[in-house]
């Protein structure tokens, strides 16, 4: 029924920045795709200074959030290093298998959540929100990590490349210049 009151209404989505009265919607959103890994609690305290970034979008269907994607600028370089540090706890130096063998500039933008309303995904909403800074001139590549519980690695693949992978997480990356 929300599909045919959105036809009959017109509404298109809207892309924006997150602002402090979302905090509580977005939260709601990025809960019902990363619930069965944290409570809503967590991920509010955990995510909340990533959503007030001035990067992080929200994707609003009249005035319900139904979508956000949260972002950050931060080199790739960086992490790469840390997995051969053997710092980060999902990337372990000894089983971690890294496919990027070139530096890269430290304009970039790390994909940190992107997460849907069920009711909203397989509609091509998520590609909106992945594809909004393609063009934009501060970032020469945006990245992330994958999560495998969430068993959506082959959506990744059709705008990334996977970077590196340990036995329970991606990364990927998309140069964007």
């Amino acid at each position: 029924m929300r599909h045919l009151a959105l036809f009959e209404t017109f509404t298109t989505p809207q892309i924006s920045t997150i602002e402090e009265i979302d905090i509580p919607q977005v939260v709601d959103v990025l809960h019902s795709s990363f619930g069965h890994i944290d409570d809503k609690e967590t991920i509010a305290t955990k995510l909340r200074p990533r959503m007030l970034n001035g990067l992080s979008l929200k994707l609003q269907m009249g005035d319900e959030i139904i979508g956000c994607y949260l972002l950050a600028p931060k080199s790739v370089n960086t992490f790469i290093s840390d997995i051969q540090a053997g710092a980060l706890k999902d990337f372990p130096s000894e089983t971690t298998q890294i496919y990027l063998q070139d530096q890269l500039s430290d304009k970039g933008l790390q994909g940190i959540a992107l997460s849907l309303l069920p009711e909203w995904r397989s509609q091509g909403y998520g590609n909106l929100l992945k594809t909004w800074y393609f063009n934009d001139h501060r970032f020469d590549y945006v990245w992330g990590v994958q999560d495998k519980r969430l068993g959506n690695i082959e959506d990744w693949k059709k705008s990334r490349n996977i970077i590196a992978e340990s036995p329970t997480h991606f990364a990927t990356l998309r140069k964007l210049n």
